[in-house]
């Protein structure tokens, strides 16, 4: 958006209010914005850039410095939100997700409406609760950047809106950015399959890669498993229960949340079988007979030895 900052400002605001900014966060970031605009008058430009930004911060309050230092007070870090939040609405139009601590993001009820369908939609495919939370998340604020770029109708959402959406991702985890698309591709599926939409948008988001450095291994030697266990100190009682979790990630590929969900009633001793609802799946989960690790053979970390 390559507009004069008294511009940019009027339209930031306009969407502040929009949101339903209270009266007093709104007024603090006027404030702002006339520092930083006296600040882009001495420096003889009406155009605000996220270099600008920057110098604003370091000429003002040594910014740099005191960031290196980790001696920032709160009163620094919200004016440096303040700056961040120009420049990203200045790149993207909209008011990122990590400026907003309101709970209420949608402001359209045709797009509250949607939303709610697709969260039905979501139980009946017998998603895991933490999943369609994730992709109830996801595509309300998908929904509500669309709200900011003026779309209102679900049959509207064009390539480029979910490029744009895309671009407001840069900068965060791999893991993070491959969530957000899954769950963009189950909305738009979600679209699609119910005659919402009329083209099938999810060939249009792209795919990432992971790096192979940046990936666990997934298989382990019974070596390595042996030398994990050896290195746990079983002589107190946080070793015991450090060396019995890891038993049971190992030995019975258990997830780690249904790990911490364990209790005793979970427990068969008669059978020699652990029993429990696996949080993912929603399903039941018995375990075989505890079994030992075959000598020479190697043991992959997932639901092996695992009776479904």
């Amino acid at each position: 958006m390559e507009v004069p900052f008294s511009e940019l400002t009027a339209r930031l605001e306009k969407e502040l209010y929009r949101l339903h900014y209270n009266e007093q966060t709104i007024r603090y970031y006027r404030s702002m914005w006339r520092r930083v605009a006296t600040f882009l008058e001495s420096e003889k430009t009406a155009r605000f850039t996220e270099e600008a930004g920057l110098r604003f911060l370091e000429r003002e309050y040594n910014f740099l410095e005191l960031e290196k230092t980790g001696k920032l007070t709160q009163s620094i870090i919200n004016v440096f939100r303040v700056v961040r939040m120009l420049g990203d609405f200045q790149q993207h139009g909209c008011i990122l997700r990590r400026y907003y601590k309101q709970r209420k993001l949608l402001q359209s009820k045709t797009f509250e409406e949607r939303l709610h369908h697709y969260v039905i939609h979501c139980e009946m495919k017998e998603y895991s609760k933490v999943t369609q939370n994730h992709y109830r998340k996801i595509a309300e604020k998908f929904l509500s950047f669309l709200e900011s770029k003026g779309v209102r109708n679900c049959a509207d959402i064009s390539a480029r809106d979910l490029n744009d959406y895309i671009n407001t991702l840069l900068g965060y985890s791999y893991k993070t950015v491959e969530q957000q698309l899954c769950a963009l591709r189950s909305f738009l599926r979600y679209l699609h399959s119910n005659q919402l939409h009329p083209q099938d948008l999810t060939e249009t988001i792209p795919s990432i890669k992971a790096r192979k450095q940046n990936r666990i291994p997934s298989v382990w030697t019974p070596d390595h498993v042996t030398k994990l266990l050896e290195a746990i100190d079983r002589g107190n009682p946080a070793g015991k229960r450090d060396y019995a979790m890891i038993l049971l990630v190992a030995r019975l590929g258990l997830r780690t949340i249904d790990l911490k969900r364990l209790k005793l009633e979970n427990l068969n001793w008669q059978e020699n079988r652990i029993s429990l609802i696996q949080s993912k799946t929603s399903r039941e989960l018995r375990t075989c007979r505890f079994c030992q690790m075959s000598a020479g053979r190697s043991l992959t970390i997932s639901r092996m030895a695992v009776l479904r």
